[in-house]
């Protein structure tokens, strides 16, 4: 076995297909699939199961894939130890998991004095970053969930081999924007009267989170109108639309009490809170990169809400 085809085998799990993968490589698919077969011949296992559409790793082949994949990250940083180099690296998934982005930014500024850097940032829904996972396009996984929801999706997440942690948990919030017709008063809000107004749902283009659906979220406190209901799938744009109108949409806040943030008031809600988890290959143990960011990631929710 050599290194030359451990990249091989590693690019074409990131590909899913034998021909874009040769294109990546600069090969022809014939020498490939031949560098391929004789690397399982070797291992005397299939890493590999070809189809129509492509190709996808075996079970065994998740298992070389997860080793390979540490294999040559060492040997790359092992290369740069002579030149004085070394490359602080992190990928992370997530969903609307609470202060995920800041806890990243904060990484990015203590190694962005590296010689060598590598990171990545995905968003998407669960089904998504579970996906990315599994091809080895991410080391981890932070994943949001509504307490009741929670185990039936950590769950999923086992049965394809991950592992989960724990990392905190944070309130469901009712956001609107700082001068709404309903704060205005100064009387307590009556959630009966958020039906007068449109409901500013967010879901990703791929997938329904259901984790953030408005009757899961909302529920029986915070009640949604069915025929006022304005859906995006851009985190940006929920932000504006409920800055410039009357909508309402929901969140997640750390703190217990309503707090106000870029002139969007949230209001906590105590009987619904969200449980935090990282997810990751169960081969594929954290490393000290991964480690680094999970305790940035604690120290943000415990001290910020968003």
């Amino acid at each position: 076995m050599t290194l030359l085809q451990i990249k091989y085998a590693l690019t074409c799990a990131k590909c899913s297909s034998l021909t874009k993968a040769a294109e990546v490589l600069y090969l022809s698919p014939s020498n490939l699939s031949k560098t391929l077969k004789a690397l399982e011949e070797e291992l005397q296992y299939a890493i590999f199961e070809r189809k129509r559409n492509g190709m996808a790793p075996t079970e065994k082949g998740r298992q070389f894939l997860s080793y390979a994949a540490s294999i040559l990250e060492d040997y790359e940083k092992i290369t740069q130890i002579g030149a004085g180099r070394q490359t602080a690296s992190l990928s992370v998934c997530c969903n609307q998991a609470i202060a995920c982005a800041d806890a990243c930014a904060r990484y990015c500024v203590q190694y962005q004095g590296e010689s060598a850097v590598s990171f990545k940032l995905l968003q998407g829904s669960f089904g998504f970053c579970l996906e990315q996972l599994r091809r080895f396009k991410c080391q981890i996984s932070i994943q949001s969930f509504l307490s009741a929801n929670a185990e039936a999706h950590l769950a999923e997440a086992r049965r394809f081999g991950m592992r989960t942690r724990h990392i905190g948990y944070v309130y469901a919030a009712l956001m609107l924007r700082q001068d709404h017709p309903l704060l205005r008063e100064g009387r307590p809000l009556n959630p009966e009267e958020l039906r007068q107004y449109p409901y500013i749902d967010y879901s990703y283009s791929d997938y329904q989170d259901e984790t953030l659906t408005p009757y899961q979220v909302g529920g029986e406190d915070w009640p949604v109108n069915p025929e006022k209901i304005v859906t995006v799938n851009n985190m940006s744009q929920k932000l504006e639309l409920l800055r410039l109108t009357d909508g309402f949409t929901f969140g997640q806040t750390r703190q217990d009490a309503p707090a106000l943030r870029d002139g969007v008031v949230l209001l906590p809600n105590l009987e619904r809170t969200f449980q935090i988890y990282c997810i990751y290959p169960e081969k594929e143990p954290l490393n000290d990169s991964a480690r680094r960011f999970l305790r940035l990631l604690r120290e943000e929710i415990a001290g910020r809400d968003g």
